[in-house]
């Protein structure tokens, strides 16, 4: 274990490509792809805590817990829309355990597994 940060407030949930990319100089073209628009709600942030810790060989481990989603037949239970944002209302009452494994280990590539639950 190389080193271990802690964030708490309004985070970005790490899940995606693109969530904790989104914005120049990191984001990678123009146009955002259909999965990073309607499956994972890119510029996906709650209120919450996580942990980040490097484990050495390019792998990083990164835990949050933060308010969950609120889907439901008014959305069509879309993904998107089922996002709190902070700014309206949030319900944390069923929070969300976002854990993420990734591996940098060669320059210009990344690979990444996010495993979600909320109850």
């Amino acid at each position: 274990m190389t080193g271990l940060s802690g964030r708490a407030g309004i985070i970005l949930v790490p899940v995606g490509i693109l969530n904790e990319t989104h914005e120049p100089p990191t984001f990678y073209g123009v146009d955002r792809n259909p999965v990073e628009t309607n499956i994972i709600p890119t510029t996906w942030f709650e209120g919450g805590a996580g942990l980040t810790t490097h484990v050495g060989a390019g792998f990083t481990v990164d835990g949050t817990i933060t308010s969950g989603f609120k889907a439901d037949a008014a959305n069509n239970y879309a993904v998107r829309a089922a996002r709190q944002e902070q700014f309206q209302g949030t319900l944390a009452r069923n929070p969300a355990y976002t854990a993420r494994l990734k591996w940098a280990g060669i320059p210009g590539v990344e690979l990444a597994s996010t495993v979600q639950y909320q109850s």
